[in-house]
């Protein structure tokens, strides 16, 4: 019996390590620990209670089949821009926040997309980040400081919320807004 026991707890300290470890694959394959550049192509999530630190100067690549499935919250800072391609994905689930400081871009290559059921925040940089990869939004566009520009092909869906003392900004081409969406800054 005792001999369970201590199995059964070595697996549950196993199981309790497995998300650490997962979130430090993240934040290597991103480059975030070495602040360097890199492309990532697979899928990586954050954790419940976890947070991606995407930060440094050096810009940071999401391509091929590469996503970034947040539970948890991704602070993005620095002088970094993010660039998407082919079918990347940025998604930020009911409850994440993807916290932005800084003014920089999320720059589209040649495809991309972010999906937003969370919240995305500014919170720091008193200019402009601009999301140049169509958003696809059901939650929370919370400007606390400067403004957040979304571009052509953005959709923005019951449930969507644009709050904050800042500015969001609908600057070019063709969006669209689908039931019932609330504006305190639009």
């Amino acid at each position: 019996d005792h001999e369970r026991a201590e199995a059964g707890d070595r697996r549950e300290r196993r199981r309790q390590d497995r998300p650490t470890g997962l979130l430090q694959r993240a934040r290597e394959r991103l480059g975030l620990a070495v602040r360097a550049p890199d492309r990532v192509g697979q899928v990586h999530a954050v954790i419940v209670n976890q947070t991606l630190e995407i930060d440094g100067s050096a810009a940071k690549g999401l391509g091929g089949a590469g996503a970034l499935i947040n539970y948890g919250t991704m602070s993005w800072s620095g002088a970094s821009d993010i660039q998407m391609a082919n079918s990347a994905r940025i998604i930020n689930q009911p409850g994440a926040l993807f916290d932005i400081q800084n003014n920089q871009s999320i720059a589209i290559g040649n495809g991309g997309v972010i999906t937003n059921l969370g919240t995305i925040r500014k919170t720091a940089g008193g200019g402009i980040t601009v999301i140049t990869v169509p958003l696809y939004n059901s939650g929370t566009l919370d400007v606390q400081s400067g403004l957040m520009a979304y571009a052509s092909g953005s959709q923005f869906h019951a449930g969507t919320a644009f709050t904050g003392g800042g500015t969001n900004l609908v600057y070019t081409g063709t969006v669209g807004f689908n039931g019932t969406v609330t504006s305190e800054n639009l």
